[in-house]
């Protein structure tokens, strides 16, 4: 039988289509792994949606592994739109957790290949390391990254200064649309003062749980002149 004249090799199809395509796959891994066997092309094509959403977990020294990844694939990571980090820890013997281990120093380095970003999330994530790493950034001016959310789930890690912290610093480096943050907070501690106050590069929206003291707080924590309105809902 005749080949029909009016068929088209895949190759030939506009990219536009593709697109569409693997939009509707992204969450279907194993299909839109599929697609990057069909051909070089799909390979190509298929490639930046297949890391659209990364999901990164403690265990195992994943973290690690991740950031490792980033060193040696630059080119696979910028197609990275969203980010989560998931963490946890380990039960001891004593029925005790040890948590996972999440180096801010590691993840402020690898932040700058992440071009694509738009989300990031930490959902449970203890993050240690040196806060103090963003004042070498901070003097080229210019963002290490642009977020449309950065949401924070603490669940069982119980925030305290430190976090405030690692919220300034991020703050400090990124330009972040919406600030979403859930979960237990430990005012006590906490140093209200100057060199505590959060400076954002661009924050237009405050997302936090319907408790006074948490919109009380980081109403407080907001340097004058950057405090967006706050959204505050039930959980």
């Amino acid at each position: 039988m005749a080949a029909d004249p009016t068929t088209m090799a895949l190759d030939d199809l506009p990219p536009e289509m593709f697109d569409n395509i693997f939009d509707f796959l992204i969450d279907d891994k194993a299909s839109l792994h599929a697609c990057t066997l069909v051909s070089k092309c799909w390979y190509e094509l298929s490639r930046r949606h297949k890391f659209a959403i990364v999901k990164v977990t403690g265990r195992n020294n994943r973290f690690e592994g991740f950031f490792s990844f980033c060193y040696t694939q630059p080119d696979v990571v910028t197609h990275i739109r969203e980010l989560i980090f998931v963490g946890g820890g380990e039960r001891m013997v004593d029925w005790g957790v040890r948590p996972f281990v999440f180096q801010y120093e590691d993840f402020i380095y690898i932040l700058p290949s992440l071009k694509s970003l738009r989300k990031l999330t930490f959902r449970g994530v203890q993050i240690l390391g040196d806060v103090g790493l963003q004042d070498a950034f901070v003097a080229t001016r210019a963002p290490l990254a642009c977020l449309d959310v950065l949401e924070f789930r603490l669940g069982d890690v119980h925030a305290g200064p430190h976090f405030l912290m690692v919220l300034s610093s991020l703050l400090s480096v990124m330009s972040v649309g919406t600030l979403k943050i859930s979960g237990q907070m430990h005012r006590r501690g906490f140093d209200v003062g100057a060199r505590s106050l959060v400076s954002p590069c661009r924050l237009a929206l405050l997302e936090v749980d319907f408790l006074g003291e948490h919109v009380g707080f980081f109403e407080r924590i907001l340097a004058p002149g950057t405090r967006p309105p706050v959204q505050s809902h039930w959980r």
